[in-house]
């Protein structure tokens, strides 16, 4: 694994992930990672595991991305349900994908993480619509 730049990542993330209609994003602080370990280990086991993908984003979380075609948003919500002790934000929709970006938080600091992804996948969109 070679380590990817700010730019460099959100770039990966917005070309291949956030502008497709085929995969869910989440933004997971900490604290939340261990929803992501559930969904993974119940839809994403064994050859499955090639369609879950995890980038970390240090010191803040990581961002996980799950191929839709192996996970449903029902199947998402009673993961979600089930894990109690976080408040689940759905904030970020781009415009021209149907894709889904779901931001998990426990605390307000958490927010610093999702803007921080969100400003960059804007940064990227602007770049890639020439303004």
């Amino acid at each position: 694994m070679q380590p990817m730049d700010r730019q460099q990542t959100f770039e990966l993330l917005y070309d291949n992930y956030f502008n497709s209609k085929e995969w869910w994003m989440f933004i997971c602080p900490l604290e939340t990672n261990y929803l992501m370990t559930t969904i993974e280990n119940k839809y994403f086991s064994g050859d499955n595991n090639k369609h879950f993908h995890m980038i970390t984003f240090l010191p803040h979380g990581a961002i996980y991305l799950a191929r839709k075609s192996y996970i449903t948003r029902s199947e998402i919500n009673q993961v979600l349900e089930n894990g109690h002790n976080h408040t689940v934000k759905q904030q970020y929709q781009h415009n021209s994908t149907s894709g889904d970006v779901f931001f998990l938080r426990t605390v307000e600091f958490d927010d610093v993480f999702f803007h921080e992804v969100q400003n960059g996948l804007h940064d990227v969109h602007q770049i890639r619509c020439g303004k």
